[in-house]
């Protein structure tokens, strides 16, 4: 591998990284979530289920919202390398 290609896929994994984790910790959140609402019906908890389901629409929107901004990031810094 010369020192150019491992100079690429070095910046691609650092680039993208951030953006893999912030996903896995919006889908970590969700199953978290998740599984708790999963409990609170076991236990016939109408409260928490509804808590919990408010909590899970937050988490979706600003994982969207920023899922949204990186997309957008993204298109910014492919942008202005490429001129």
């Amino acid at each position: 591998m010369n020192y150019r290609t491992l100079l690429v896929c070095t910046f691609t994994l650092l680039f993208f990284s951030p953006l893999i984790q912030a996903s896995t910790a919006c889908q970590d959140k969700q199953q978290d979530i998740l599984r708790e609402i999963s409990y609170a019906k076991k236990h016939h908890n109408q409260r928490r289920i509804d808590g919990l389901n408010k909590a899970l629409a937050e988490v979706r929107s600003r994982c969207r919202e920023e899922s949204h901004r990186n997309n957008l990031s993204g298109e910014k810094h492919k942008t202005t390398h490429a001129r």
